[in-house]
């Protein structure tokens, strides 16, 4: 099962620092490059990544694996659903943005986001997992754990994994 965990992780590593190249990955990953290459080839030949350039020294997330799993439309439906009327009418009242994250392990992503008249620019983007201390969405978070929850994360803290322009 190894070189599934392998392939999982390559593309969990490319979703959130593509476009990537193999050199970054392995570094990232503490993998032999040819690990990564061999890989890539595979999740290339399967549709599930791309190369960036004709050069081939980055890699991006595909079509395919952006519409079958970059969005966990289907886990939050059921939230989604139950908070859209909520949102809606807090948007109305106060012509405000409405946004609704989720906690996953000791990050934070926003799984839903409804502008207001007067929408700012967005540095956060939907569906893109970063860490509580990060945003005020995950600051409240943060501020209902129990104490023994809010001392672990504070303890260690995860590494901004957000970033609005990638390298």
């Amino acid at each position: 099962m190894r070189p599934v965990r392998t392939a999982l992780a390559v593309v969990e590593a490319i979703g959130r620092r593509q476009p990537v190249g193999v050199s970054e990955l392995a570094r990232r990953l503490d993998l032999p490059k040819s690990t990564v290459q061999r890989t890539l080839g595979v999740l290339e030949d399967a549709g599930w990544i791309e190369a960036s350039d004709s050069e081939r020294s980055g890699w991006s997330l595909s079509l395919k694996a952006g519409l079958a799993v970059g969005r966990a439309d289907y886990a939050t439906r059921r939230l989604r659903t139950a908070a859209l009327p909520v949102m809606e009418e807090l948007r109305r009242r106060t012509s405000e943005s409405i946004y609704l994250a989720v906690r996953f392990e000791r990050q934070i992503a926003l799984v839903e986001r409804l502008d207001g008249l007067n929408p700012a620019v967005h540095a956060w983007p939907l569906w893109q997992a970063g860490p509580m201390h990060a945003t005020s969405l995950g600051k409240a978070i943060l501020a209902a754990l129990p104490d023994a929850e809010l001392e672990d994360y504070l303890s260690r803290p995860p590494a901004c994994a957000h970033r609005s322009n990638p390298d």
